[in-house]
């Protein structure tokens, strides 16, 4: 159902995301790695400012101006003076945060993976509605971690299990990306949450008679441990004959970063390429034959959706989120590394099941995929927390 948002005010309507890495990915600038929960950020930034929201930002940026502007969203920049590091920079990053979220006043702030444990908390103070959407599978359920990781521990005494606990509890509303967490978050935490996936990327096919050649193997992603691009090294080097390419930037592990990347350069059949442009990776969406993901767990990738609507069928190693793969035959959840080798090679040698696969896509970006369905859900989430129906 439409709503009509202009009865709500001006003032009312101002929508605050916290997404300390989304500069890099509005600027085309000093980019070092791109997170999902901020790609995911700025698109529905984008998609609301259509609709007449005023939309702000509060992002990391050292240069420029402390308020910029982007497609109509107010940029609002935190720095680390001096680029302190350790617990004090630690610190006044949070003061700043803090500062900058009394300064604009927004009615909502939106939290989706910065610092966790802060921004929740920080509007209750100012007595804000807040929204905390939970990136990661394993923020809710730690059993699903299978090694020892960095980013995720098993431990329930730990500084991000405390983190996260407060948000949830906190928040005015919990969004989540899949059935998996709606439920762990009922059972685990006694909240209620809404599903909402996206929205997504625009993304223009080429004309047949245009379209280049998909043959290429892509990796998308964090080049962190609890994605495991080793498998994605490993897998080129059990496929001599395919072409893979590796992209990724990295938020901190810069030694896990340079292990990943000196291992690719020895293989022959895989191209590391590292951080590339948000908009500049469609183009390598429409060259790949296939999406692969080695990850041990997620939320719903946003390089699924990149995929998908670029037609690429995505093999995934241990993530299936709703069973999206598996039910709508768009791909393959190998759940064993043999077996993602056969799948890969299927999806490069069988036209019969590629073409199957083209069809089931473009069903599913006319249904499930469609951006006008998923932003609209949004607003009428802000809608009702604007309009005090939100909890």
């Amino acid at each position: 159902m439409k709503l009509d948002y202009m009865t709500i005010s001006e003032r009312q309507k101002k929508i605050c995301f916290v997404s300390l890495g989304a500069y890099p990915i509005l600027s085309g600038k000093n980019i070092k790695t791109i997170l999902g929960p901020d790609v995911h950020q700025v698109l529905l930034a984008k998609e609301l400012v259509k609709s007449k929201f005023n939309v702000a930002i509060i992002t990391i940026e050292q240069e420029g101006p402390s308020i910029e502007y982007f497609d109509g969203i107010k940029i609002i920049k935190i720095r680390n003076k001096g680029n302190i590091y350790g617990k004090i920079g630690i610190l006044i990053k949070i003061f700043e945060i803090f500062a900058a979220m009394r300064k604009e006043n927004s009615d909502i702030y939106y939290q989706g993976g910065s610092i966790l444990g802060i921004v929740i908390p920080f509007c209750k103070i100012l007595q804000k509605k807040s929204i905390y959407r939970i990136a990661s599978d394993a923020l809710i359920d730690q059993n699903l971690i299978s090694r020892k990781i960095p980013e995720f521990t098993k431990s329930k005494f730990s500084l991000m299990f405390l983190a996260n606990w407060i948000e949830i509890k906190l928040a005015d509303q919990i969004v989540v990306q899949n059935e998996f967490q709606k439920i762990a978050v009922r059972k685990n935490f006694t909240r209620n949450a809404i599903k909402i996936i996206g929205p997504f990327p625009k993304v223009n096919i080429p004309p047949k008679n245009q379209a280049n050649e998909k043959n290429n193997i892509l990796w998308v992603g964090t080049i962190t441990p609890v994605k495991q691009p080793e498998l994605f090294i490993e897998l080129a080097e059990s496929m001599p004959w395919g072409k893979f390419i590796l992209i990724g930037g990295c938020p901190r592990q810069d030694k896990y970063y340079e292990t990943v990347k000196k291992k690719s350069q020895k293989i022959s059949n895989l191209h590391f390429i590292g951080v590339i442009p948000f908009d500049q990776i469609n183009e390598y969406y429409q060259n790949a034959a296939v999406l692969v993901n080695t990850s041990i767990v997620e939320g719903f990738p946003n390089s699924f959706f990149q995929a998908w609507l670029n037609e690429v069928p995505v093999v995934s190693l241990n993530c299936d989120p709703d069973d999206m793969i598996k039910k709508n035959h768009i791909g393959f959840h190998s759940q064993s590394f043999d077996k993602m080798i056969n799948d890969v090679t299927t999806l490069l040698e069988n036209e019969e099941v590629k073409g199957k696969i083209k069809n089931n896509l473009n069903k599913l970006i006319n249904s499930e995929l469609n951006n006008e369905i998923i932003v609209e859900r949004y607003k009428n989430l802000f809608f009702n927390l604007l309009s005090n129906k939100g909890k």
